[in-house]
C-alpha cells in the first residue's frame, strides 16, 4: 500500500482535505474500524502529542468520527466509530479536523518547546520526555528543578511567548495576501 500524503505537514492550519480510501478493516470489538487514505489532514499521536480527531464524510452523507490516529510504516490508520459498507477501499472520503482540539494541542506543545529550552539556558536540563494532555502539558527534565527554579522559569517561559505572539503577529500583518506564517515549531504555534 502506498504511504499518506501528510496535508499537515506543509500546512499546520489546513482544517479539511478530500481524499480516497486506501484500506478499512473492521474492529468486531467496537463496530467501528480503522480507514487509511492516501493524504490526510490527522495529525497522529507521537512525539508527546495526541493525535487529532475530527469526522470523514463519505458520498452518501454518512459522517464517521475520528477517534484516534496512528502512523505505521508511513500509513495513517483513522480509527472510526462505524465502518459501513461504503467506506470501502477505493471511495471517495471528505476529512475535517477538530479545529479547536488541534489549535490547544499546538499551542501546548510550542510551550513544551519554549519552557524546554529556558529550562536548558537556566539549569543545564535536558528534556527527556513530555506528553500533552487534555489539560496540561507533563514534562520530564534530566536535573531536579527546585519549586522557584520553576517559578522563574515560568515567568521566563511566559515573557518568551509574549515575545513569540508579537513576531507572529508583526510577521502577518506584513503580508499583502493575509496568510498565516509558517508555524514556530514542528506541530506548534
Amino acid at each position: 500500500m502506498q504511504r499518506t500524503e501528510k496535508y499537515f505537514e506543509q500546512d499546520a492550519f489546513r482544517t479539511e482535505c478530500e481524499s480516497v480510501i486506501l484500506a478499512a478493516e473492521p474492529d468486531e470489538k467496537t463496530g467501528g474500524g480503522r480507514i487509511a487514505l492516501d493524504g490526510t489532514v490527522f495529525y497522529p499521536e507521537g512525539g508527546g502529542q495526541p493525535a487529532d480527531r475530527g469526522t470523514l464524510t463519505l458520498p452518501d452523507g454518512t459522517v464517521l468520527r475520528v477517534l484516534d490516529v496512528h502512523e505505521q510504516a508511513g500509513i495513517i490508520w483513522h480509527t472510526v466509530d462505524a465502518l459501513p459498507a461504503a467506506a470501502a477501499p477505493g471511495a471517495a472520503v471528505a476529512g475535517c479536523i477538530d479545529w479547536d482540539w488541534r489549535f490547544d494541542k499546538m499551542q501546548q506543545h510550542t510551550g513544551e518547546h519554549i519552557l524546554s529550552g529556558i529550562l536548558h539556558q537556566m539549569f543545564g536540563a535536558e528534556n527527556v520526555g513530555f506528553h500533552v494532555g487534555t489539560e496540561v502539558v507533563r514534562m520530564d527534565t534530566s536535573v531536579p528543578i527546585s519549586p522557584e527554579g520553576l517559578r522563574q522559569a515560568e515567568l521566563a517561559a511566559q515573557q518568551e511567548r509574549n515575545e513569540v505572539k508579537e513576531d507572529e503577529y508583526k510577521r502577518r500583518s506584513s503580508r499583502p495576501d493575509g496568510a498565516r506564517g509558517a508555524s514556530v515549531f514542528r506541530g506548534g504555534y
